[in-house]
């Protein structure tokens, strides 16, 4: 809508891949940003849509934290040698 008003849908019905669907069943391919630059994948990818719901399923509001933070602390710090270690922060007054 920001780009193109007359030609691109303000409201969608699915987003799969790269095509949206309008309202009116109208089919667009996402040439520019992927939900504003969001889903580098495409929509609705399957593998992350399954990783989302496994994780829904074992709880996912807990003010604990997850094996799967330490998991992910190691890759940024391998993949960001500069980085000695990492803090997360649940909020931005936090941080």
């Amino acid at each position: 809508e920001m780009f193109l008003p007359e030609f691109w849908p303000s409201y969608y019905s699915k987003a799969k891949g790269c095509e949206i669907l309008d309202l009116d069943g109208n089919k667009y391919i996402d040439m520019s940003y992927m939900g504003v630059g969001t889903a580098i994948l495409g929509y609705a990818d399957e593998d992350v849509n399954n990783a989302v719901k496994e994780a829904m399923e074992k709880g996912n509001l807990a003010t604990l934290s997850a094996p799967e933070e330490v998991e992910l602390a190691e890759l940024l710090i391998k993949l960001h040698p500069w980085a000695d270690m990492i803090r997360y922060a649940r909020t931005g007054g936090e941080a």
